[in-house]
């Protein structure tokens, strides 16, 4: 079985397991919880699935590569019917297979080197004699690339922390939403009901633009001895601007030509100045609880810095210390973890991201995408046998559609 057979198994089964979940009327914290899981698998699967159909197509193209075309095989048949002492003695007077043969080669005046290239037929022969035996040369010796192995990114954060990325039609992407309900009250006999306004805001993003660009040489090419060469590549060039589209989605700060981010969005939180405890870890996840959005811990889900988990890694509740506050808020909220995209601590301040997701089904923020570009150029650069390979998304700020799904926390971690 293709590997990319295998992964599109593999994703269609995480597809049903979420489906399947999402088709609960009330689904239970734990199911809610497997299903992020399972999508975090699924955005792995993906990346790989991607790859894997890059990777095969490439191997594909060098079994095509080294297979004879009829032309090909023609001219060697007509080959191995030529005499070289014709081309030696009869220059200029060529004619049957060896005027054929020269035409076929566009040799207009002298001998055709393919002449005495060795027939296709004969190359795989193995003549035995006695045994005698061969050394490797000493020098010019080949080496034994094994399959190129892919650099690594941080697994997708956007979707997780319930970004949606709709693909949009040309225009200026719009969403609204209500902001002021309408009113309801109890009436005494005869009272009559009176309207009173809702009230609708509409938020707006234009088009940025993320790109990415990777040029491959074809003495590279040739010399490289790994048959992933290009594939292994072009699949980092995907990760790659996939992955900046994924941290500009939580930490991009609007100024052209970069898009809004999710935490330039939030309100930004007195900074803390004491140092968290495991007690004051407790009450910052406490305090995310609305009643609305969040109606039990297992409703919060809190993203820290990597600062702030090994900080939290490392506070214990008094003489107890079998229980760190990681751990414990993990086990009783709706996941606390880190990232390697959240921001860096700052004078041992770092910023960090509470996600309200107890009203599943809900959009609560939206990041467009109008098209995502490949452009593959092997004209411009030609003349040097350069091959320029150009990604681009075309992309909107992040939009929160509802404020009351998130908030931004501040920790101190010394």
């Amino acid at each position: 079985m293709l590997e990319s057979t295998r992964l599109s198994i593999k994703s269609s089964e995480l597809r049903s397991k979420i489906n399947a979940i999402q088709k609960e009327p009330a689904p239970s914290d734990e199911q809610r919880a497997e299903r992020d899981r399972l999508a975090g698998e699924l955005e792995t699967v993906e990346v790989e699935y991607r790859g894997a159909l890059s990777a095969e197509d490439a191997a594909a193209d060098v079994r095509q590569s080294r297979t004879p075309d009829a032309e090909t095989r023609e001219r060697e048949a007509i080959r191995s019917e030529c005499r070289a002492a014709a081309f030696i003695f009869d220059r200029g007077r060529l004619t049957g297979r060896e005027a054929e043969y020269a035409a076929a080669c566009g040799v207009a005046d002298g001998i055709p080197l393919s002449l005495f290239d060795a027939p296709p037929e004969t190359r795989a022969e193995v003549e035995t004699r006695a045994d005698e035996v061969s050394a490797a040369p000493s020098t010019g010796t080949g080496v034994n690339l094994g399959p190129i192995q892919p650099a690594i990114f941080a697994d997708s954060l956007a979707p997780r922390l319930g970004i949606d990325m709709p693909t949009v039609e040309s225009g200026t992407f719009s969403t609204a939403t209500i902001t002021t309900s309408l009113t309801a009250g109890a009436k005494s006999k005869d009272g009559a009901a009176e309207s009173t306004a809702a009230a609708l805001t509409t938020a707006t993003s234009g088009v940025k633009r993320i790109s990415a660009r990777l040029t491959l040489r074809a003495e590279d090419r040739a010399s490289v001895g790994a048959a992933d060469f290009d594939a292994a590549l072009r699949s980092n060039l995907a990760a790659a601007i996939s992955a900046q589209f994924d941290s500009l989605a939580i930490r991009g700060d609007g100024s052209d030509p970069n898009p809004h981010g999710l935490l330039s969005r939030l309100a930004d939180p007195t900074a803390e100045d004491t140092t968290d405890t495991f007690a004051s870890l407790a009450k910052k996840q406490a305090g995310v609880i609305d009643g609305l959005w969040a109606r039990t811990l297992r409703d919060a889900f809190l993203l820290v810095g990597v600062d702030t988990y090994r900080h939290a890694a490392g506070l214990f509740r008094g003489a107890d210390d079998s229980t760190s506050a990681a751990a414990y808020l993990m086990r009783v909220g709706g996941g606390f973890e880190t990232h390697a995209r959240m921001p860096a601590a700052a004078s041992k301040v770092q910023a960090g991201i509470a996600y309200r997701r107890g009203r599943p089904g809900l959009r609560t923020a939206v990041m467009p995408v109008w098209n995502r570009i490949t452009v593959e150029d092997m004209y411009t650069d030609s003349a040097k046998a350069q091959t320029h390979v150009t990604m681009h998304v075309l992309c909107g700020d992040v939009v929160i559609v509802q404020s009351g799904a998130y908030g931004q926390l501040s920790f101190k971690v010394a």
